[in-house]
């Protein structure tokens, strides 16, 4: 494994005082929880997660994310979204949701997505609002056919430690997708995004250094960050 490899983690909720040496992440903030000092060593994304609802009032939240969406610090929104296998109204997430992407589209930033059973609703909302900002589905772990449904419509997917599973079918929907729309992530997984990588360049059959340039490449395409 090449010694210099940087790793780009897109989404983690493993917050650490010191990030692992060659190692990018992006640590999720929930909008209700903000710590008052951010790590001045470290990048983040920042939004309402579906399950944090009830304890966040809108308003508040949103005026919170715009002051800090100003901080380069604050690199994306997220994570937002939809999750149908949960007891708050379907309604009440979108009305959630809606506002987060609109204020991403308004600070140029790309949106991090949790998705359970709702793809569809999810284009249906890219459709009305048109952004022009990229989207990413974090955690993708959807079969053959919800795969060809987003595909379509230019999301980026982002897979973590199911890749590390030799039995999952995300294994043939990861080997097919085009080397410039996938990211990778460790989201609360207790493993290094460097095992996610090596599993990575199994599936895809290439090196792991080619790996770590197509990512690179992502990354910078979505974040507009040249990493050096």
């Amino acid at each position: 494994m090449p010694k210099n490899t940087l790793y780009i983690d897109i989404h983690t909720h493993n917050s650490q005082s010191e990030i692992p040496i060659n190692t990018l992440q992006v640590t999720n903030l929930s909008a209700h929880e903000i710590p008052s000092i951010l790590n001045s060593d470290q990048t983040y994304s920042m939004g309402i997660h579906p399950w944090h609802i009830e304890k966040t009032i809108l308003a508040d939240a949103l005026s919170h994310m715009e002051n800090l969406l100003k901080d380069n610090q604050i690199i994306a929104v997220g994570e937002a979204g939809l999750d149908r296998a949960i007891k708050t109204s379907f309604d009440t997430q979108q009305t959630y949701l809606i506002p987060q992407v609109k204020l991403a589209q308004k600070y140029r930033k790309p949106v991090i997505f949790h998705c359970v059973r709702a793809y569809p609703d999810l284009i249906a909302i890219k459709k009305k609002l048109k952004p022009t900002i990229p989207l990413i589905l974090h955690g993708f772990n959807g079969n053959q056919q919800i795969y060809n449904q987003l595909e379509p419509h230019g999301f980026f997917f982002s897979f973590g430690k199911i890749l590390l599973n030799p039995n999952s079918k995300i294994h043939s929907i990861f080997a097919q997708i085009p080397q410039n729309r996938f990211f990778l992530e460790t989201d609360e997984a207790e493993v290094s995004i460097s095992e996610i990588y090596q599993s990575a360049a199994k599936i895809k059959g290439v090196g792991i250094g080619e790996i770590e340039k197509m990512v690179k490449r992502n990354f910078k395409d979505c974040f507009g960050k040249i990493l050096e």
